[in-house]
């Protein structure tokens, strides 16, 4: 993993709540949200199980720009997503294929778009 990469890994898991644990003799190691130890955070840049975890995060409205984005990003051609109405679920995505690395430049993007 690079270190653009690890970046980006480490600006997500603090955004999804996990924490750098500092005590001696164990720097480095991270707690995810239910206070769980690992010696890193998730490699959402290489790993769509981890993808899916962050999306998971998303509200239904979060979940509705990121798409739009990542669309956008894995194909350009695509001008928005279409969103399918279910009149028991709600809304819910159309589908987008898309590596683990295209869907955490949209996460990312997204965020920075919220913070604005």
């Amino acid at each position: 993993m690079t270190s653009v990469e690890k970046s980006k890994c480490i600006a997500i898991a603090k955004k999804l709540g996990w924490k750098r644990r500092i005590k001696k003799g164990l720097n480095g190691w991270w707690n995810d949200p239910q206070g769980f130890s690992y010696s890193s955070v998730p490699n959402y840049t290489g790993d769509l199980n981890a993808c899916y975890r962050m999306e998971q995060s998303l509200s239904e409205e979060d979940h509705y720009y990121y798409s739009n984005l990542l669309c956008e990003l894995a194909n350009p051609d695509c001008m928005e997503m279409a969103y399918v109405a279910n009149p028991e679920a709600g809304m819910y995505p159309g589908l987008v294929s898309a590596t683990a690395e295209q869907r955490t430049g949209a996460f990312i993007a997204y965020l920075k778009l919220r913070l604005k």
